[in-house]
């Protein structure tokens, strides 16, 4: 039997991608050890991986060696928390560019700060996927840029300052899973992407805590519109 060919819509939170399931109408796959969705025709898959970057990781691999074959792309689909007010504002859409790992530093053994020993100094979007999202997002208010991945929750100038200062590149927002899961996809070879909507952003009167929370629901929405959008 041929095997159907999948894309797997990847994400951190339920609260991130439940809007997106119930549009597809995607149902919980049984007897599995993530969260994972599934459309009726069998060719889109939705899972979320819990926050940070071993989940991320740890679900994207399970779910690579079960479907084995099937899955043809990833998009990593979520929020990010925008470190630079002037360039970005909160319901900005950012297709990433270079997805770095904030807290690697190899550096004594000759690596670039963000480098793992072995991988790749960064990770990033395949070009088809990239074009392929923006086609989706010419409406909206979006830019190409770089992305900072660690399990550290940005809130001050300060942990901007000490995490993404020594990176290699200028990094515009940052979150806690999308280099995990492009260097799963590396290790794996296949193509992946990513598309993060701004939730927070450092600097403003509100604490980022609560500007998150309180965009959520709208964040998951156009998230939701714009995906739909790139399935067809």
């Amino acid at each position: 039997m041929r095997k159907i060919r999948m894309i797997l819509l990847i994400g951190a939170m339920k609260e991130e991608l439940h809007q997106l399931v119930t549009d597809i109408k995607a149902t919980a796959v049984k007897d599995s050890i993530v969260s994972e969705f599934l459309t009726p025709d069998s060719k889109v898959l939705v899972a979320y991986t819990g926050i940070g970057l071993v989940n991320a990781a740890t679900t994207l691999s399970y779910l690579l060696t079960k479907y084995k074959g099937q899955i043809s792309q990833i998009v990593n689909v979520g929020t990010a928390g925008c470190l630079d007010r002037h360039q970005l504002k909160r319901g900005d859409l950012v297709i990433v560019d270079n997805a770095y790992l904030s807290t690697a530093d190899s550096t004594g053994f000759g690596y670039v700060h963000g480098q793992l020993p072995g991988m790749p100094p960064h990770y990033t979007t395949d070009s088809e996927i990239r074009a392929r999202l923006m086609a989706c997002v010419q409406a909206n208010n979006y830019m190409i840029a770089n992305t900072a991945s660690s399990d550290i929750f940005f809130e001050s100038q300060t942990k901007i300052n000490e995490y993404t200062s020594k990176l290699p590149a200028k990094i515009a927002i940052a979150e806690m899973e999308c280099a995990a899961l492009m260097q799963t996809a590396h290790i794996f070879n296949i193509p992946i992407g990513a598309l993060k909507i701004v939730s927070d952003v450092i600097g403003n009167d509100e604490s980022n805590e609560e500007q998150f929370d309180q965009f959520l629901p709208k964040a998951a929405l156009e998230l939701s519109q714009i995906i739909q959008m790139y399935l067809k």
